[in-house]
């Protein structure tokens, strides 16, 4: 039927050579020069072939038949900015800033984030749930420490996320009270938090230390302001323990502590949560999205041995890594991250800490990071890619607020394989990239 399209649907469906072209959708395209289906759907429908790493004579090649003009945003005028906030503030010193990974300065701006001391049980939890940034638009948005914990007695003051550009920070949510926990309370923490979707979304742990823990999950969209809660509450004894990511249009969901559960849901279709599978004894402490590949990092409960498992395109889960270190609470730890495209792991036993290497056939130990850095932290957090350079962050969780001897680290691992300690400073653990 003839009619318009629109130029933001076009291609939505992604490139389909297997139907003839009058029985496409009216969002497929036939060829699409330099473009490819986006399976793990955190991208929208298309993304970008990777080509030639210049323009030179081969890629400059062949001849352009007819092209589509799609507007895009202009990216050139702007820079990206690295970001790692403090454990402890110092003064008015917040939070860390770099443009080149090297060169490092304080920042007040933003809020002092939300500290170690108010986690669900803080002895327990610090290698197995880690929180963060995360970047949407070339914005930060983070958990402030701007509130009290609950104490069984509200009203106290809510958790409070905020958006950072690089020059002005302000309110973006507070968690709400939860009515289904039996004292009440606020929630005690943010947990993860990750950009997909155009969309925010964060879990948070609510109650007390006991068994009427309960966790939830939150969808917060920046364009409207409007946050709402995805899916029921989790619970379980003990501490609730969630890590999100997005993979083939749902979100995904790894939780609790004795006994870990993954499951998922379609926000906006869903209303429940469906449960993927169960694995006992184990803690559910990282995802990534690798060669089309849902991969999860598991921490042991009891003695089992910590390992990176994988979601086949059939829904079974079978283990890829368990090399590296082994033993009680030992935990693959947040992050896993695809790096120059590798998929890479942290792996902690309380004293040492490596990082795993795959190549989509064999895992191998790239760095052990406690040999090359003898006074490491043992709680790596939060990584990034930036500038085509990898940045994990390790946290101090405590400390004086300012660069000096045994605090948390910014380290940087090179496309050629070079592991390098480019900021001593009190690091909450995370880091996030500002472009403005």
């Amino acid at each position: 039927m003839a009619g318009k399209l629109n130029v933001y649907d076009l291609g939505q469906g992604g490139v389909n050579s297997s139907k003839s072209p009058i029985h496409l959708d009216t969002t497929e395209l036939t060829k699409g020069q330099n473009a490819v289906l986006d399976t793990a759907g955190a991208q929208g429908g298309l993304l970008k072939r990777g080509g030639a790493p210049k323009l030179n004579s081969v890629a400059m090649q062949g001849k352009i038949n007819g092209a589509i003009a799609v507007p895009v945003a202009d990216e050139s005028g702007k820079t990206q900015t690295l970001y790692v906030p403090l454990e402890v503030t110092s003064g008015s010193n917040t939070w860390r800033k770099s443009t080149d990974g090297s060169s490092w300065s304080f920042v007040t701006t933003p809020q002092k984030v939300a500290l170690d001391t108010k986690r669900v049980n803080a002895g327990l939890l610090n290698v197995t749930v880690w929180q963060g940034v995360a970047s949407l638009d070339g914005k930060l948005y983070y958990a402030t420490d701007q509130y009290t914990v609950d104490d069984g007695s509200p009203p106290s003051t809510p958790p409070p996320i905020r958006v950072f550009d690089g020059t002005n920070d302000e309110p973006f949510f507070a968690v709400p009270y939860n009515p289904n926990v039996n004292d009440t309370g606020n929630s005690r923490l943010v947990l993860d938090i990750i950009a997909a979707n155009k969309r925010i979304y964060f879990a948070t742990a609510d109650g007390t230390d006991g068994a009427d823990t309960h966790s939830r999950v939150f969808e917060g969209n920046p364009a409207t302001g409007q946050v709402r809660q995805i899916g029921a509450d989790f619970s379980g004894s003990g501490e609730a323990m969630i890590h999100l990511a997005w993979y083939n249009n749902r979100l995904w969901v790894g939780e609790g502590r004795q006994v870990g559960e993954i499951s998922s849901i379609r926000p906006g279709f869903d209303t429940a949560w469906t449960l993927e599978v169960t694995i006992a004894s184990v803690t559910i402490s990282s995802f990534a999205v690798f060669e089309g590949l849902l991969y999860c990092g598991l921490g042991p409960f009891t003695g089992n041995t910590p390992r990176t498992s994988v979601r086949s395109s059939l829904g079974a889960w079978t283990d890829t890594d368990t090399g590296g270190l082994s033993g009680t609470k030992t935990y693959t730890t947040g992050p896993l991250i695809v790096f120059n495209s590798k998929l890479y792991a942290v792996v902690n036993d309380g004293s040492t800490v490596l990082v795993r290497e795959y190549d989509g056939s064999s895992w191998s130990t790239d760095e052990d990071l406690t040999s090359t850095f003898p006074d490491l932290l043992e709680f790596p957090q939060q990584a990034v890619v930036f500038k085509d350079e990898l940045y994990l962050v390790t946290a101090e969780l405590g400390g004086s607020g300012s660069p000096g001897a045994n605090p948390g680290q910014v380290l940087k691992r090179t496309t050629g394989g070079t592991w390098t300690e480019e900021d001593t400073v009190s690091s909450r653990g995370w880091i996030g990239v500002v472009t403005a």
